[in-house]
């Protein structure tokens, strides 16, 4: 069946000392949502998960990745230590340094004019439904990184930061991923004409010749960074 849209999912996988990512591990719940039936995304929507790592190299290659598949919506996860956050906008804060560096600068305050790109998709409404909180302020690491260069491109993107807890407590990726379905809920009910009916069979394949693809539509980067 040809798809009347494409959404594709982007997540963050592990970085640094971490072994896991929440932004990663709410993708695979919502991928489990979508064999279910229960991904409120309409029927005729191809959905596909890319996974993102913590380089330049990786991130540019979603952006490319993303518009070649002619996503109509982007969808891109990262995980912060609060509650979940739809992002409001993206700043101009060039490529990121290195993560003790950029957790260092983001209690500082910001000094000078950043180019800002909001984000088109509905926010408040996504935020209302999920009874998650509006940001806006994805931080100067890679989860603002990304954003901006999904925006810059053109590609009708929002962020969400998932919660990954404090030392591990308070992670709870089965809520989380709840509250991203309701968004993605609120964002095709705002554009919608008529009721909202869920696919009820497995995910697309994806077909995009940067990557591999398994049976449920995930990219596998070919790159040297981490497959997921």
């Amino acid at each position: 069946m040809d798809a009347s849209g494409h959404l594709v999912i982007g997540a963050f996988g592990p970085f640094g000392p971490k072994s896991t990512n929440q932004a990663d591990e709410v993708a695979k719940r919502l991928v489990q949502m979508r064999e279910r039936g229960e991904l409120q995304v309409p029927e005729d929507v191809r959905v596909t998960v890319v996974p993102m790592e913590t380089n330049v190299d990786s991130v540019q290659q979603f952006v490319q990745t993303a518009k070649q598949m002619q996503a109509d919506r982007v969808l891109m996860l990262g995980e912060s230590g609060s509650g979940l956050k739809v992002e409001a906008q993206a700043h101009d804060r060039g490529q990121p340094h290195g993560l003790l560096l950029s957790a260092v600068t983001s209690l500082l305050p910001s000094f000078g004019e950043h180019e800002t790109l909001a984000t088109a998709a509905p926010a408040d409404q996504m935020a209302q439904a999920s009874g998650a909180a509006v940001s806006k302020d994805a931080g100067n690491f890679y989860c603002n990184y990304s954003y901006h260069s999904a925006l810059q491109a053109g590609l009708n993107a929002v962020f969400v930061h998932v919660p990954s807890g404090i030392l591990g407590l308070g992670r709870d990726p089965d809520g989380a991923a709840r509250g991203v379905n309701q968004m993605l809920g609120a964002w095709y009910q705002a554009d919608a004409n008529g009721p909202l009916v869920m696919r009820d069979c497995h995910l697309g394949r994806a077909d995009d010749p940067t990557g591999s693809s398994d049976g449920f539509g995930a990219i596998h980067s070919t790159s040297p960074a981490r497959d997921t």
